[in-house]
Formats: structure tokens, C-alpha cells, sequence
């Protein structure tokens, strides 16, 4: 019976230091991606945004090679493959396609921040912002919602859902009596944080001011305007 026991406790733990290895090199909340970050050594951050967004903030020695540029494969030949590399995008799909090539091409460390720098922002960790990146206060978005029926856009250049919803959204918006307003997260960056903006496509409706239904994804044309037809009447007229 010990002979037994002994037999399964060794084929057992290589599976469970496996899965803690699959779990160490995984992805991490903002919390712990930080706190990870400070206890290692030599770490290479990656921003794989696109240099304009880099520009507008980014986190604490952080290099930016974009995963849309069509150099990305050569450029990334500079961070040495031995490396603890912590990459991050805005909300993580940019970052996560990235962690999977430098995995698959020999990379042996790789920490995904789970949720991109929005979450990093909504924990209130630390940010370096550039002082041009604002340029639209709360108070300003708030008195300019404060009167009427808005749909609100909140997108990204990168975003391809985004790109796809554009070209149906003010048709859609003037169709069921809004007033479209398309707010880009990259040029906005405090405030999509303060109207708690974490992940994309973004969908605000307001009227006269109060946040009166939201979606977060994509919608095609039709689900766009049954969603917005559904909104009670109460808050329609």
C-alpha cells in the first residue's frame, strides 16, 4: 500500500508543479502583475500599443514595440528571450496575441496584464500621463450629456469591433432620435477611467444627463437597434 501511495505522489506532482508553472507564466490582475513587477530583478515591460498611445501614457519604463507594426517580429528580437517580460496593451487582446508569439518563439517568462492598462488604471496604480493627453475634463463631458438623448461611442483606433460598428452607428443613433457622440479612450484616458470605460466597444445612452442603458462589445446593425428600440418608453420620450 505505501509502495502505492509513493507511486502516485510522484507521478502526481510533476502535473501539479505543471500547472503552477502554467499559472506562474500566465496572466495576472493588475494588482499582482504590479506587485510581481517589484520583486523582479531586470524585468523588460512591454507596451505593445501603437506609439501614439505610448505618448499619451504609459507604465514606468516601459518599452513600446507595437504588435501592429509590421516590424514587430524583428524589433522583438531585441528583448533577450531569458527575460521576465510583463506586456500589456489597453485591454489586454493586443497583449495576449503578443505573449503568445514570444512564447511560441522561445520567450521562457511572459506575464499578461489581464485587462490592459484600464484596469491598471481603475486600481490606482501608478502612470506616466502626458500633460497634452487630456483635453476633456468630467465636467466638461458631464455638461455636454446634460441636455437630451446621446448614444455614446467610447472606441479606439485599434479597435477593430470599433472600426466595424462605425460605419452603421449614426444612422442607427438618428434612427431612433439620438444625437451620436464618439469619444476615442486614447485621446481621453482620465476620463474614460472616471466613467469606469475598461473594456471595448463601449456603449453609453444618456438622457438629459443620466446613464440611461450601456453595452460593452460588439453589436451588428440589428441587434444595435433592437437594443436601443427596447429602452423603455418612460425614458424615450
Amino acid at each position: 500500500m505505501r509502495i502505492l501511495l509513493i507511486f502516485l505522489a510522484l507521478n502526481i506532482l510533476p502535473t501539479c508543479q505543471q500547472s503552477a508553472f502554467k499559472k506562474e507564466t500566465g496572466i495576472l490582475d493588475a494588482r499582482t502583475f504590479a506587485k510581481k513587477l517589484g520583486q523582479t530583478k531586470k524585468a523588460v515591460v512591454l507596451d505593445v500599443r501603437t506609439p501614439e498611445e505610448y505618448k499619451r501614457s504609459h507604465l514606468p519604463n516601459g518599452v513600446n514595440i507595437s504588435w501592429t507594426d509590421p516590424l514587430f517580429d524583428g524589433k522583438i528580437q531585441n528583448v533577450d528571450r531569458h527575460a521576465t517580460v510583463f506586456v500589456y496593451c489597453l485591454s489586454g487582446s493586443r497583449s495576449a496575441e503578443a505573449a503568445r508569439f514570444m512564447r511560441k518563439n522561445g520567450y521562457t517568462t511572459v506575464y499578461e496584464l489581464n485587462g490592459g492598462i484600464l484596469t491598471w488604471q481603475e486600481a490606482g496604480l501608478p502612470l506616466k500621463v502626458s500633460k497634452k493627453a487630456e483635453s476633456m475634463s468630467l465636467a466638461d463631458f458631464q455638461h455636454q450629456v446634460e441636455k437630451g438623448r446621446i448614444l455614446i461611442d467610447f472606441h479606439a483606433a485599434w479597435c477593430q469591433p470599433c472600426k466595424k460598428m462605425a460605419p452603421y452607428l449614426q444612422r442607427t443613433a438618428e434612427a431612433q432620435g439620438l444625437t451620436l457622440w464618439r469619444i476615442d479612450v486614447d485621446e481621453h484616458p482620465t476620463l474614460s477611467r472616471q466613467l469606469k470605460v475598461y473594456a471595448l466597444p463601449y456603449l453609453q445612452v444618456r438622457q438629459d444627463g443620466k446613464k440611461i442603458w450601456d453595452y460593452t462589445g460588439f453589436l451588428d446593425e440589428g441587434s444595435l437597434t433592437k437594443y436601443l428600440q427596447e429602452i423603455p418608453l418612460a425614458t424615450r420620450e
